[in-house]
């Protein structure tokens, strides 16, 4: 945004704006490097690590594009100076300094909110795959229903559009096919949205870098990730519509007319919630542990009150009690833990299901792995402040 708002750089042109003084790409036919708009991308696209295909690498273009542009300007007098040495850019003393200006700089922007780099992206978009038909070509291909997408949201969540378009601005379904392409690495369409282990797909953000978050880890931790989502999970995503939809207005219309009818996060009404509930089946040489549930329900509810995300995926009622009453249809009266987790342990409990653990080891692994998972009070090795132990008699004196 200090790049964009500079008004010390001048634009390439008649441009309007100044992104022509950075962005280019390489013509072929003039060979020579030309700025056009509306395509601007990410350096790292044409510079790579290391030199290829006639680019030099990032690092080179990185140097000569800024250090010239610097020097350029501290040679006209630029009253703001320019970083000219190694130490003003990759100094950890520099980046403090650049971070406090950048505070500033937000602090005085209207609503402090940094305006939206714009390149002609839709504010809404639906997700779905476009294959690339040949002329002449008319077969239907019948695929999953589209996902309503957020565009503009999910800008204000990452740094830059790198973070979903890793290789290039184009759609996903140009290097990601049905059934793999070499222009894709070979990983499907299904795949680049699906994979776990992917940043940049829609299931690997969500569930490795959302859910781990401390407002979400307490319950999500506990909760076996299937390997084959089941038909509630997929259609929280996808979403059937009518008509034809295929230009890119038609698409935005539609994505946000979906997402306008999102329901916000919903629960049981707090009064069919027990303010408190006292678990004293196994109340031996402590005293029963009286639980604050409501409180933990509210608690709840409000880490998921400024998450759209959140939000989407906890609409339905009893969705949120599914972190502790697991394994269990959602219900204003969920069974008891001891339903399924038996009183005996050892053989008992081993001969029924050797995985399942007795009640003791289910409250201690549910309520302590949520503490630590969420940082919250007491600790999960303060056992006196959950347990109280019962008064002892007196030892008798001989």
């Amino acid at each position: 945004f200090r790049h964009l708002d500079s008004k010390n750089i001048a634009p390439a042109g008649k441009d309007m704006n100044n992104c022509s003084a950075c962005h280019h790409q390489f013509d072929e036919a003039g060979q020579r490097l030309v700025y056009v708009k509306g395509q601007e991308n990410s350096c790292r696209y044409c510079h790579l690590d290391q030199a290829q295909d006639g680019a030099i690498s990032l690092q080179q273009a990185s140097h000569q594009q800024c250090l010239n542009c610097h020097l350029t300007l501290a040679r006209k007098g630029v009253d703001k100076p320019m970083p000219l040495s190694c130490r003003e850019c990759h100094g950890a003393a520099a980046q403090m300094e650049l971070a406090k200006k950048n505070k500033g700089i937000v602090a005085g922007l209207k609503g402090q909110e940094i305006p939206r780099l714009q390149r002609g992206q839709p504010d809404a978009t639906l997700v779905m795959y476009n294959p690339q038909k040949a002329p002449g070509k008319s077969d239907k291909l019948v695929t999953m229903p589209p996902v309503p997408f957020n565009h503009a949201a999910h800008e204000k969540y990452n740094d830059s559009c790198r973070v979903c378009h890793h290789a290039a601005m184009d759609s996903c379904s140009s290097c990601h096919t049905l059934g793999g392409a070499t222009e894709g690495g070979f990983v499907t369409f299904e795949q680049a949205m699906h994979r776990r282990t992917s940043q940049q797909s829609c299931i690997g953000c969500h569930a490795a870098t959302q859910q781990a978050r401390a407002d979400c880890a307490g319950c999500h931790n506990s909760i076996s990730q299937a390997q084959t989502p089941d038909l509630a999970s997929c259609q929280q995503c996808h979403t059937p519509i009518t008509g034809v939809v295929s230009s890119p207005q038609q698409k935005a219309a539609m994505a946000a007319s979906l997402l306008e009818n999102r329901r916000a996060a919903g629960t049981f009404p707090m009064n069919d919630i027990p303010d408190k509930v006292v678990i004293k089946g196994l109340s031996d040489q402590y005293k029963p542990v009286e639980m604050k549930h409501r409180k933990h329900v509210l608690d709840l509810m409000k880490g998921m009150e400024n998450s759209h995300l959140a939000a989407h995926f906890h609409a339905d009622p009893g969705t949120m009690c599914q972190g502790c009453h697991h394994n269990s249809p959602a219900s204003k009266t969920p069974p008891a833990c001891v339903s399924c987790h038996p009183k005996t342990q050892g053989v008992a409990a081993g001969a029924m299901e050797p995985s399942r653990p007795g009640l003791q080891a289910a409250y201690h692994g549910q309520c302590m792995s949520c503490h630590r998972d969420m940082g919250v009070k007491p600790a999960a090795t303060s056992c006196n402040e959950c347990h109280q132990p019962k008064q002892q008699k007196a030892a008798l004196v001989r």
